[in-house]
């Protein structure tokens, strides 16, 4: 199980209800309940794997979290600056 500094929490379900998947990974929120986030380990590492190649984590102190659409266009406009400065000193 993993828990954040919040009280959500993220665990393997090893004794699925009758609508289960034995092995489901479970998402709580301490306000709004809880849901399946994959029908089995094996997907969500797939889902971890594919955010880590597309560069969607990133690390901020000891913290490994995932970024949001706003912190992707920052980098995007960063690294468009960065070209056009290249071009430019060509």
């Amino acid at each position: 199980m993993v828990v954040d500094l919040v009280g959500n929490f993220t665990f393997i379900d090893l004794a699925p209800g009758e609508k289960g998947i034995k092995g489901q990974i479970i998402f709580g929120d301490h306000d709004f309940g809880t849901e399946v986030m994959n029908k089995s380990y094996l997907e969500y590492l797939e889902e971890v794997a594919g955010k880590f190649e597309r560069e969607r984590y990133a690390i901020k102190g000891d913290w490994l979290y995932e970024k949001d659409e706003e912190e992707d266009e920052k980098e995007k406009e960063i690294i468009m600056k960065n070209i056009k400065k290249v071009m430019k000193a060509e």
